[in-house]
């Protein structure tokens, strides 16, 4: 019996692989940018923020460009009502 290991897809918790377009490191300072497509086939762009100390991570901050991709069965965005919070 063969074993093959698990996709790239898989390993990453089910998502498509995405491409590093750009890595940018400064002292304990860590900037990438990536590139690839959702679930649905939409494309999705997203930047990291990565800050390091001592050779661990310290924290990272995760932007998205548009995060439509990442909810395809929302129907439109939601809306924050100032009144309602109050």
């Amino acid at each position: 019996m063969s074993r093959r290991s698990p996709s790239p897809a898989k390993e990453a918790g089910g998502l498509p692989p995405h491409r590093l377009v750009s890595l940018s490191a400064d002292g304990d300072r860590v900037a990438a940018l990536s590139s690839g497509r959702s679930r649905s086939g939409k494309e999705l762009w997203i930047a990291e923020h990565w800050k390091l100390r001592d050779g661990e991570v310290l924290s990272i901050m995760v932007f998205y460009h548009n995060t439509a991709p990442l909810m395809p069965n929302a129907s439109a965005p939601a809306q924050f009502n100032r009144e309602a919070s109050s």
